[in-house]
């Protein structure tokens, strides 16, 4: 890197400046760009939720494993963003595999909820098989309170489903 030394009057814009700076005199301004784009992604999407309007979205069903119910299972339901899922409810499924989760959400769009159900039937593995299973959007309910919860019915788990992955990390 090379400093000119030759016109060293203040007001000359190359006083002390290096080559570099010279070569690419939009780099700090590139820079800034960058920095102004990080810091207003949160603040729209704070502000997206302070104008959104309040959705409830609810889900129920019964797990089992090998016929029997699957209980103590881990089960989730997360609102799909663009970056990173809100979880809006969680708990395990009760001695007859039976769960129910609801949950509400402030968005300018129509949410997008899903559950993921983590469970280890028929797999021995350190971690856990993970099925997500997406919420249609006619059990979306405008408000607090959730109107129709969508059934999924009885879910036998030891089934290989399509899609279904494995967490280490739930």
């Amino acid at each position: 890197m090379a400093i000119q030394i030759g016109n060293t009057h203040p007001t000359s814009r190359s006083f002390l400046r290096s080559d570099a700076a010279r070569q690419d005199p939009f780099s700090a301004c590139s820079s800034m760009r960058t920095i102004t784009f990080l810091v207003l992604i949160p603040a729209c999407y704070g502000l997206l939720g302070i104008f959104g309007k309040q959705q409830s979205v609810g889900v129920m069903g019964t797990l089992k494993c090998n016929g029997a119910p699957a209980k103590g299972v881990k089960v989730k339901l997360y609102e799909k963003e663009m970056m990173f899922d809100r979880k809006l409810d969680q708990d395990k499924t009760d001695k007859n595999g039976w769960f129910k989760l609801s949950g509400t959400a402030k968005e300018v769009s129509e949410i997008d909820p899903q559950l993921n159900i983590y469970h280890k039937c028929n797999y021995k593995g350190p971690c856990y098989k993970k099925i997500t299973i997406r919420i249609p959007s006619k059990y979306i309910t405008k408000g607090n309170t959730v109107k129709n919860y969508f059934n999924i019915g009885s879910l036998e788990l030891e089934m290989k489903l399509t899609g279904q992955t494995t967490d280490c990390f739930n």
